[in-house]
């Protein structure tokens, strides 16, 4: 599988059905605006970003009493791939809301439905842990991109270690706060740290969590954290000059959301979980766009 991803990502056609790098987007591009300023630590605490900044945010609803509900959040990573956390994919009659910043009814073109639903093929969901918590969710048709609709880009194996303690950004419809509950109709986002296997082991062991070092990675800081609803959602960084990479993707943390305990995520710069997105787009045809970081072929040599 390996040598037919290279294929795609060196000759950029598909006329032997293998996926096809689109020329008319570039993947991991924020929206910026005049006003945009640092984030101020503060989805519990978080900010609100101007609209569209990340157009690779989806929101995931589900149907109950004939009413659309918000569940979790998404990110597209290619034009048929919504990448979510697999726990956000167990209920039925699912919605992929694109291209939205308040979390109400889109223009019909903007929605999307799952025709299939692959959960990564680790994953393990016992009482006291959650492994490679990663679900890939195919759509019925081609997304289209737009100035508010790209993909996000994916990392390199081992990109997370790049980024240890700095600066990583998670974004969601969330809860704002945990007690009253109170889920927020606007997207929201939020600086954290990513924080070493070391330290997310004791962490996550402190919370009786087994700690898989391929499954799983942290993040925390302080005053701000991620809640019910944002689950499924991405932490990704800057890797320079606005190219933003996936790392995660949010899986659980304190029940009450508390910014003193550590978030976990479902790893996504491992070997067995970069392999395994790229043989279900290729699988489900779908296309990605451009990457401008020149290093992403340098897992395949």
């Amino acid at each position: 599988m390996k040598y037919l991803v290279l294929i795609c990502l060196i000759l950029h056609f598909n006329s032997l059905g293998f996926c096809e790098i689109l020329n008319n987007c570039v993947c991991g591009q924020i929206n910026y605006d005049s006003l945009d300023r640092d984030i101020n630590s503060r989805i519990i605490n978080g900010t609100e970003p101007h609209p569209h900044k990340y157009p690779w945010m989806v929101s995931i609803q589900y149907r109950i009493d004939d009413l659309d509900k918000p569940l979790c959040g998404g990110t597209i990573i290619s034009d048929r791939t919504i990448l979510t956390a697999a726990h956000c994919t167990e209920k039925d009659d699912l919605r992929i809301l694109t291209g939205i910043h308040v979390n109400t009814e889109p223009p019909e073109d903007l929605i999307y439905t799952p025709i299939d639903i692959i959960k990564h093929p680790s994953h393990v969901r016992g009482r006291y842990y959650i492994t490679f918590d990663l679900a890939m969710i195919i759509v019925d048709r081609t997304i289209r991109f737009s100035p508010i609709i790209q993909p996000i880009c994916l990392p390199n194996d081992n990109d997370d270690k790049l980024f240890l303690k700095q600066k990583a950004i998670t974004a969601g419809w969330g809860y704002v706060t945990s007690w009253p509950v109170t889920q927020n109709l606007l997207l929201m986002e939020t600086e954290t740290r990513i924080l070493p296997d070391e330290i997310c082991k004791t962490k996550l062991m402190a919370m009786n969590v087994e700690f898989n070092e391929k499954a799983m990675m942290c993040a925390q800081k302080e005053f701000t954290s991620v809640c019910f609803g944002d689950s499924g959602g991405p932490l990704f960084v800057d890797s320079g000059r606005n190219h933003h990479i996936i790392l995660g993707v949010t899986s659980f943390g304190d029940f009450g959301c508390s910014p003193r305990v550590a978030q976990a995520f479902a790893k996504v710069s491992s070997s067995q979980t970069l392999d395994w997105i790229h043989d279900v787009i290729e699988q489900t045809g779908g296309n990605v766009c451009r990457n401008r970081r020149s290093s992403i072929l340098r897992r395949f040599y």
